[in-house]
């Protein structure tokens, strides 16, 4: 059943370094219900080719199931290969898919289920199946103390006898105790308090009732006990689909445009109070964490579908959302909130949408402009528009009529283009366009004053690396949009310097994150004043107009909080102020083509957690001494062509667990000093010459003694 920890478990196994270095590609993919074979078909072959960075085939989207799973058939051929099939409820869909797969591989199908006849189907020529139970007294509680005393796993003594009566109802469901153990965890430690959660929470508890039943109780309970302004944005959730991967700052961004999240204190913006919300709901167990960045900051969430069901459930019947599929839905309750998946011609419009504040759009693939003026112009008090992916390649005009919009975003799809009458939407806060062709915005877009975040620009992977990213023209006056807190990227290329675009940027001082592309030499100065300006910024990228043009970025006082750079472009040397920032935890710089070894300037960085050197130096040797960089996590070494030797001292990067080398046709041998560096889970070595290649070949190489400490070994030629 839900809850029981099946997802968890092969999560942790997909995840382990061991497996990732003894296959060659992976993929994890959450079947939804119902399911479109093709489309799992399709996702398969998109997240295969990706991992070894292949072109994709041409023509994939028009392609029949038979030309697909032959295509995914053909890459997985000889290849070594791990994939999972997430929570899959029919027995037929194996019998569907196992054509894409090769006979007699070296590939791992690892299929999770609730249902007794799809383990069977899958295993009944070849196979193993494996049956989790709950989980055993002992283990149960010790899940118990570490969701409820996280500081020591102590559990006081005059409430151990009712915390293990707590936990005896949970019946072993690891959700189920995560969910309880996280509530208590935030309440008064005494025994009237457990006493009252007992009684409250299990006052209809039956030992022979369903363990499911038991379990939505307890889950139940958890989100009864949030804060009024926590349920609505738990809430929020049911709009997405179900194992829907949601990004942390894009639904920070929905609860401010709903009006969820307000910051009663001066110095603490809305941003960071939606923040703290968000550790509450995973410290409670609420949502789970789907993804985190290479130093260990959350990024993403998703919500288990048995919490989902209670979610559904409640937002039904405080009309909160309503959730129409291709089946259709007919609305009486005149739900504040709608969320369409899959066609919007299902919706019954009969007696119009005022009523709505929020409208999501999820795998629509068929949208026609004529029916869209009528369906768009029906929605007179929408707050948050969400059309992500959708089949569009003008601009509904109808929008600009939605006065009240806070959130608008067109993500991923194929406008290029937007009207003057932007400038209608004057309650904007988000307006978000990355991955669409829009290059350039109007001059209207100065009219929306209450803009925080701007986000305008696409990767393109087909071309080289510093110019992957297409970023949009601004106006003149951007300066004017003073709440603006992240901006990107601004293409400055073939701006005339005397203009003022740069110095604009000056006035922006809300700023936490700004990209800029296309920068010239000489205009550096006028963008490290502006720079100077932002106090509160954390992320800065610059790219330069060319490979050889200088970046030159000269700052006397960089932003203190600065967290996260980015320098695409030519520098004379490292910019001193970047030794400056105590707060410093990314750094990349590519195409630097320095000529002093930046680790002798970097290594006492004291909380840099991830550095990329990729064409940024053109030296021969890479020494670190003792000591050095001591909270590195993640080093890649990238295309140094005139790199020969890479020396860790003893006691440096003594907290490193990800290296990757690649391209580095020059290095002679793995990094002197690597024996020394005991945490070191993952090497990835790839396009190397033949002769390194064999010095860390598994049987005879030469250098193979000093990296077998290391979990994962992957080499790619």
């Amino acid at each position: 059943m839900g809850g029981m920890g099946k997802t968890t478990l092969v999560k942790k196994v997909y995840n382990d370094d061991r497996v990732k270095s003894s296959f060659d590609c992976f993929a994890f993919i959450v079947v939804s219900k119902p399911y479109l074979i093709i489309e799992i078909i399709r996702n398969l072959i998109k997240k295969m080719y990706k991992q070894g960075k292949d072109q994709l085939p041409p023509g994939l989207d028009e392609m029949n199931v038979y030309d697909l799973g032959q295509s995914l058939k053909d890459h997985l051929q000889d290849k070594r290969y791990v994939v999972v099939l997430d929570d899959v409820w029919y027995s037929e869909l194996w019998d569907e898919i196992q054509f894409a797969f090769p006979v007699n591989s070296y590939g791992r199908i690892i299929i999770t289920t609730r249902e007794v006849s799809v383990a069977q189907s899958c295993t009944l020529t070849s196979g193993h199946r494996y049956e989790l139970q709950p989980l055993k007294d002992d283990e149960a509680w010790d899940l118990f103390r570490r969701m409820t005393f996280p500081s020591d796993r102590c559990c006081p003594d005059e409430l151990e006898e009712l915390s293990r009566n707590i936990v005896k109802r949970c019946q072993g469901m690891p959700l189920a105790i995560v969910a309880i153990g996280g509530m208590l965890a935030v309440r008064d430690k005494t025994m009237s308090e457990w006493e009252r959660v007992r009684r409250g929470g299990f006052g209809m508890y039956d030992e022979r009732e369903h363990t499911i039943v038991n379990m939505k109780m307890i889950i139940l309970l958890s989100y009864n006990d949030l804060p009024y302004n926590l349920k609505s944005c738990f809430l929020y959730l049911s709009l997405f689909p179900e194992d829907h991967e949601i990004k942390f700052m894009k639904l920070i961004r929905l609860w401010m445009a709903e009006g969820f999240v307000k910051s009663n204190q001066q110095n603490i913006m809305v941003e960071e109070v939606a923040m703290e919300y968000i550790n509450v709901l995973i410290k409670r167990g609420l949502i789970l964490i789907a993804d985190r960045n290479s130093y260990g900051e959350v990024i993403s969430c998703r919500v288990h579908d048995v919490v989902r069901e209670i979610i559904l459930s409640k937002a039904r019947e405080e009309n909160f959302t309503t959730f129409v599929s291709a089946e259709g839905v007919h609305m009486h309750n005149r739900p504040r909130r709608l969320s369409v998946h899959g066609s919007f011609h299902a919706i019954s419009q009969e007696g119009g949408f005022n009523h709505v504040r929020s409208l999501f759009m999820f795998g629509v693939t068929e949208f026609s402009t004529s029916s869209g003026h009528e369906f768009f112009s029906s929605f007179g008090l929408l707050k948050v528009l969400n059309l992500d992916g959708m089949p569009l390649k003008l601009f509904p005009p109808e929008i600009t009529d939605l006065l009240h919009l806070r959130y608008l975003s067109l993500r991923d799809t194929s406008i290029s283009k937007l009207p003057k009458s932007i400038k209608r939407l004057r309650n904007l806060e988000t307006l978000d366009l990355k991955g669409t062709m829009v290059r350039e915005l109007p001059v209207e877009i100065l009219k929306l004053r209450k803009l925080r975040h701007l986000l305008v620009y696409l990767y393109d992977y087909s071309v080289s690396s510093m110019d992957s990213v297409k970023g949009v023209r601004m106006p003149m006056g951007i300066g004017q949009i003073l709440e603006l807190q992240k901006l990107c990227f601004v293409d400055v290329g073939g701006r005339d310097s005397k203009s003022g675009q740069i110095k604009e940027l000056r006035k922006l001082t809300q700023l936490k994150r700004l990209g800029i592309i296309k920068l010239r030499t000489e205009d550096g100065r006028d963008l490290c004043d502006a720079i100077q300006n932002m106090e509160s910024l954390l992320s800065f990228s610059v790219a330069s107009s060319h490979e050889n043009e200088l970046l030159d970025l000269c700052l006397s006082q960089p932003p203190k909080l600065l967290q996260r750079v980015y320098l695409k472009g030519m520098l004379e040397s490292l910019p001193s102020w970047i030794t400056m920032l105590q707060n410093l935890v990314r750094l990349r710089l590519r195409w630097s083509k320095l000529k002093d070894d930046p680790f002798e300037s970097l290594r006492n960085l004291p909380n840099l957690v991830e550095l990329e050197l990729s064409r940024a130096y053109d030296g021969n040797e890479l020494r670190c001494g003792e000591g050095g960089f001591k909270k590195l996590k993640v080093l890649h070494i990238h295309n140094l062509n005139e790199l020969k030797v890479v020396d860790i001292g003893k006691g440096a990067m003594c907290g490193l667990q990800e290296l990757s080398i690649g391209g580095c046709l020059q290095l002679e041998k793995v990094p002197l000093g690597i024996e020394y560096i005991a945490h070191l889970k993952v090497l990835f070595l790839f396009r190397m010459t033949e002769e390194f290649d064999s010095r860390v070949c598994k049987d005879e190489g030469e250098d193979r003694p000093r990296i077998e400490h290391i979990q994962a070994i992957n080499i790619i030629k």
